[in-house]
């Protein structure tokens, strides 16, 4: 449950003529005269940006929960966004008692309102700072909020925005003893629908709802607290501004989460991190806008889909957005005509000023592979593996003695999936002392938990193996680190796998056809085409002594080139289990990458083709989730790559 997101709610007052033109304001001689004496450009590695308009009531909660942020050596920029006179003494005298009491405030004044938009980049240019963290005046941190994102930011060089959990915060019960605190989720990042809205992740929710164990990577950060790795922004910019100013408030925050995305970077939520904001409290409870507020967020919507969705994604992944868009344009031109004439107007008028700016983040996507993390890996190789009640003691044995007998700095991540039947930490720590164990409160996939436990290290290569398999040579890591570098075209090697009886699995196989779950789950496959369909699709004739490129390989012991794995951003996590594989290797194949079946590499695997063991395929769904998770990815398959033609045994990079 979400609700549409509008950039992180501030009260800066939309009735107020828009006299900042979308420029930015150190640009624009129009710009109204800053009231302080600090001009000066202070040079800090976090910067904090406060915009207020008439909220002096919440700053002495505000800044008293900055007087006790863990982090220390950051300064705070507030500016007075036109606010009443009556406002403006109370601004300032918050802002004075909170100097008192050693917070490191600059207090900035401006005669008129330039929108949430404009304020940021006006204290944007005021401070050149790695980092900066903007603050809502209605909101409050936890004091272990700014050195939290701090430190992933520093940790995580691919990361450009970061944000906490944000819980509501019922304002009218902030003398209670819990303060006004609540567990109703504000939000939880950004995510992009179907209908190309962007909405607040969880927004009216209870916290038990969601997995609030682990950071999670989502499309952006909401403009409520995020805190943003400044280079970054600046480079996605087109003139080095923090937003885009002609935006003046709402969706400046998806604006940005689109261009950091096509920056390369990721966003990322940090549930340990948590903060408050004011709203209307209770699960479901949405807080109403005004009618100028609406207008804002339609039109500003309007220019975030002109200028960063295709036509490739308008008739794909964003299918529903036409149909709801004209529906809403039927609606608006019948029930608010004035607005909705208004902001086609406004659209028009700044229709060069989108297309200009659309050219630019398309320039910014064709750079994206040149990109990619500066700092050196930390390991040759990480291997990654996902559990869910199968983490086998002999599978972790056989890996200390490969890792042992490698020269390769290695690294060993254990992604653990709720499972009840052992501690994962004790069961890892037993056979690998120095692995990482990550664990997580539920179920959530194979990909997007093999992408969780890969964002954990930097390394030259990924090794992404399950927990029920046995290493049958102690010089296995060694032989795929080497075989990758001297194999510069191949960007994903695939060993044989044996079932403990020592019988081939069928690991190696090529790209399925639409049809070809019917053939697999139903008595089809014991017809003469059916054998004929699966012997070919199984790959069951062909040798399996000598290396070769296949189509693609099951993902139960799959070893992929750091470069590579970066360039295609991991797994789809569309899938939550099955295909994922698949999808990884045309992809792989696609970049210009081979995919090769290495014989001289050997693990032994306890497969047990949970999914597949009943033929009756009616039956299967409703009694096995595996076989409805292997259907869901298979529709999703299908309908990504279609239309689209297989990828050649061609590559463009020399193996």
């Amino acid at each position: 449950p979400s609700e549409e997101h509008d950039g992180g709610p501030q009260r800066q007052d939309p009735r107020t003529p828009d006299t900042s033109s979308g420029d930015n304001p150190r640009q624009d001689p129009r710009t109204p005269h800053m009231s302080s004496s600090e001009n000066q450009r202070t040079q800090t590695t976090l910067t904090l940006q406060l915009s207020c308009y008439n909220g002096s009531r919440y700053l002495p909660h505000l800044f008293d929960s900055l007087r006790h942020q863990t982090l220390h050596g950051w300064h705070c920029h507030v500016l007075d966004n036109a606010s009443t006179p009556e406002e403006q003494s109370a601004i300032r005298t918050a802002v004075e008692r909170a100097r008192a009491n050693g917070v490191p405030l600059t207090l900035h004044r401006v005669e008129t309102n330039i929108g949430f938009a404009g304020a940021h980049n006006f204290l944007f240019a005021k401070h050149a700072s790695d980092t900066v963290q903007l603050l809502n005046d209605d909101a409050i941190l936890e004091p272990d909020y700014l050195q939290t994102c701090a430190e992933y930011l520093h940790d995580h060089p691919e990361c450009a925005a970061v944000s906490g959990a944000i819980f509501r915060w019922d304002f009218d019960h902030r003398n209670d003893s819990d303060g006004g605190r609540t567990t109703i989720v504000d939000t939880l990042g950004l995510a992009p629908r179907w209908t190309g809205a962007v909405v607040d992740v969880g927004a009216g929710t209870s916290h038990n709802d969601h997995d609030l164990t682990e950071p999670r990577e989502v499309f952006g950060v909401s403009g409520c607290l995020p805190m943003y790795r400044a280079d970054a922004v600046r480079q996605c910019g087109e003139h080095g501004d923090l937003f885009d100013g002609s935006y003046r408030t709402y969706k400046e925050d998806v604006d940005l989460a689109y261009r950091l995305q096509a920056l390369g970077t990721t966003a990322v939520v940090l549930p340990h991190a948590v903060a408050y904001h004011r709203r209307s409290v209770g699960v479901g409870i949405t807080t109403p806008r005004s009618p100028e507020a609406v207008y804002y967020s339609y039109r500003n919507h309007l220019w975030v889909l002109a200028t960063h969705l295709n036509i490739r994604t308008l008739f794909w992944s964003r299918a529903g957005v036409l149909p709801y868009e004209l529906a809403k344009a039927a609606y608006g031109l019948v029930h608010h005509p004035r607005f909705f004439l208004r902001a086609l107007r406004e659209t028009r008028a700044h229709w060069p000023a989108i297309m200009q700016k659309r050219a630019f983040v398309r320039m910014l996507r064709a750079a994206r592979p040149s990109r990619g993390v500066s700092q050196r890996p930390d390991v040759d190789l990480a291997i990654v593996m996902v559990s869910h009640n199968d983490l086998n003691a002999a599978c972790l044995a056989s890996l200390a003695a490969a890792r042992a007998a490698t020269p390769c700095s290695t690294a060993v991540i254990v992604v653990d999936n709720a499972s009840t039947q052992y501690d994962a930490n004790v069961v890892v720590s037993e056979h690998l002392p120095d692995a990482t164990t990550l664990l997580r409160n539920g179920d959530f996939g194979f990909g997007k938990s093999c992408n969780r436990g890969a964002r954990t290290v930097r390394a030259r290569h990924y090794f992404f193996l399950n927990p029920d398999t046995v290493l049958t040579d102690p010089r296995i890591l060694d032989i795929l680190v080497s075989y990758l570098d001297a194999h510069p075209g191949v960007g994903i090697v695939a060993p044989k796998i044996l079932y403990p009886d020592h019988r081939l699995q069928d690991t190696i196989r090529r790209f399925p056809t639409w049809f070809m779950p019917f053939i697999q789950r139903t008595s089809l496959r014991d017809s003469a085409f059916g054998k004929r369909y699966t012997a070919h699709f199984l790959m069951a004739d062909d040798d399996h002594t000598h290396e070769r490129p296949v189509d693609w390989a099951q993902g139960s012991a799959l070893c992929i080139r750091g470069e590579l794995w970066n360039t295609l951003g991991g797994f789809d996590e569309r899938y939550h289990m099955y295909f994922e594989d698949i999808d990884l290797c045309r992809s792989a194949w696609l970049a210009g990458y081979q995919v090769r079946f290495l014989p001289s590499v050997v693990l032994v695997h306890a497969h047990g083709r949970q999914s597949a063991r009943i033929r009756n395929i009616l039956v299967n769904i409703w009694r096995t989730k595996e076989t409805r998770w292997h259907l869901e990815s298979w529709v999703k398959y299908t309908w990504k790559w279609r239309w689209q033609p297989l990828p050649t045994r061609e590559p463009e990079k020399e193996t």
